[in-house]
C-alpha cells in the first residue's frame, strides 16, 4: 500500500501516521480540520486484486462499515464518517486512547470478581445494541474490546458481523471467528444468532476470572474440536474463591446446545446484577461435568469420530491452517533432497569404482 501520509480525505481529514494493520486495512491517526479533533481512520488495502477470498475480504469490510455506521452507544467506538473516493474506500473513526482487555488480562488477571463484573456489563451494554438491531458480532474476545484511559469499554472490529436475515456471503466452506472463542453452533453452521456472541461472553468472563483460556491444545483445529465436544471447566479449579454464582453465570453462557443457553444477553446481565449478593454467591452449582484431559475425540480413529466431526473437518483445515503443517511441508522438502542427494553421490561412487575395476 503506496504512502498515505498526509492525504486529505473529503477535504477534511488529514492522515498523519499508522497505528495499526490487520489482514485486509490499515489503521491511521488523522486531524479532523473541519472540528480539530484527533481521529481513526481504518483503509481497506490498495493491493487487493480479484480473487474469491479478495472479493470476500472487500465485501465483509462494506459491510462493516455499514453496520458500524448505524450503531450508536458510548460502548461501542464510533463512526463519524464514511468514504470510497480517489482509490481509497474506508471509514473515520473515534480514536481511542487507552489499550485492549487482552493486554490488561495479561498484565493483572486474574481481576478481582467486582471489577470483572463492572467490565462485562460494559461490554454488554455495547452488544445489547447491537443485537437490538439484530447484528451479530461473531468475533467478540478480549482484543476487540478497547478500554480508554478513562476506564470506558468499547467494543470494536466488525468486520465479521452479520445480520441473521441475510444470506451469508462469506462462502459455504469457510467458518468464521478466533478459535479461543467460536461457539460450537459456528463450527457446524447451525443457527449462528446472538447465542453464539454470549457463548463467547461466558469465554471472555472465564478468562477475566482465571487468567487461562478454558481450553488449549497444539493447534487450531484442536482447540476448536475442545469447544465442540467438551464443556467448560470449572474456574473453581485455578482460582477457589470464584462464587458459585459466577461459575453458573459461565456455564450458563457457553452450554453446548445453544437451546439452553442465555437466549439473550439482558438474562446474563440480569444475573450478572445480583451474583455477589450474600444469598446468591453460594447457590448450587448446575450440574456439568467438567474434564480437562477427556478433551477431544481421535481425528484418527475414524470408527470414533462423531458425524458432526467429520462434517466440519475440512472446514477447519481450510480456516484454521496450523504453522506445523507448513514446517511439515519444509521439512518433506529438505528430506527429499537430501534423499537425492544420497543417490546422486552413491551413483558417483558406483561409476568411479566401476571405472576403476575396468582400469
Amino acid at each position: 500500500m503506496p504512502s498515505t501520509k498526509n492525504i486529505l480525505i473529503r477535504n477534511r481529514y488529514r492522515i498523519e501516521t499508522e497505528i495499526g494493520s490487520g489482514g485486509m486495512a490499515k489503521v491511521f491517526q488523522a486531524t479532523d480540520i473541519l472540528l480539530k479533533r484527533q481521529v481513526a481512520i481504518k483503509i481497506l488495502k490498495k493491493d487487493f486484486k480479484t480473487t474469491k477470498e479478495e472479493i470476500i475480504q472487500i465485501r465483509r469490510f462494506n459491510r462493516e462499515k455499514i453496520l458500524m455506521s448505524k450503531l450508536v452507544s458510548t460502548n461501542l467506538v464510533e463512526i463519524y464518517d464514511v468514504f470510497d473516493e480517489g482509490g481509497l474506500n474506508g471509514y473515520v473513526m473515534e480514536l481511542i486512547d487507552g489499550y485492549t482487555l487482552k493486554e490488561l488480562i495479561k498484565k493483572y488477571a486474574p481481576l478481582p470478581c467486582d471489577q470483572v463484573i463492572k467490565i462485562m456489563t460494559k461490554i454488554i451494554s455495547g452488544v445489547t445494541v447491537m443485537h437490538k438491531a439484530e447484528i451479530v458480532h461473531r468475533d467478540l474476545k478480549p482484543q476487540n474490546i478497547l478500554i480508554t484511559d478513562s476506564g470506558e469499554i468499547k467494543v470494536a472490529d466488525f468486520g465479521i458481523a452479520f445480520l441473521p436475515n441475510l444470506i451469508e456471503m462469506t462462502g459455504s466452506s469457510e467458518i468464521v471467528g478466533s478459535p479461543q472463542y467460536i461457539s460450537p453452533e459456528m463450527l457446524t453452521r447451525e443457527n449462528m444468532d446472538k447465542r453464539s456472541d454470549i457463548y463467547a461472553l461466558g469465554i471472555i468472563l472465564f478468562e477475566m476470572l482465571t487468567g487461562e483460556l478454558p481450553f488449549h491444545g497444539k493447534s487450531p483445529k484442536e482447540v476448536v474440536l475442545k469447544h465442540l465436544h467438551n464443556v467448560i471447566p470449572n474456574p473453581q479449579v485455578l482460582i477457589d474463591v470464584i462464587p458459585n454464582s459466577l461459575v453458573n453465570i459461565i456455564y450458563k453462557s457457553t452450554i453446548r446446545d445453544f437451546t439452553k443457553r442465555y437466549s439473550d444477553v439482558s438474562k446474563m446481565l440480569a444475573d450478572l446484577s445480583v451474583c455477589m449478593d450474600e444469598n446468591k454467591k453460594n447457590q448450587k452449582l448446575i450440574n456439568i461435568k467438567s474434564n480437562y484431559d477427556n478433551v477431544m475425540l481421535r481425528t484418527t480413529d475414524r470408527k470414533n469420530v462423531s458425524k458432526r466431526e467429520r462434517m466440519i473437518e475440512p472446514h477447519l483445515e481450510n480456516k484454521f491452517k496450523d504453522r506445523t503443517l507448513k514446517n511439515n511441508g519444509t521439512y518433506f522438502l529438505y528430506g527429499g533432497l537430501a534423499i537425492v542427494f544420497i543417490v546422486i553421490i552413491g551413483a558417483i561412487v558406483a561409476l568411479v569404482l566401476d571405472i576403476a575395476g575396468i582400469i
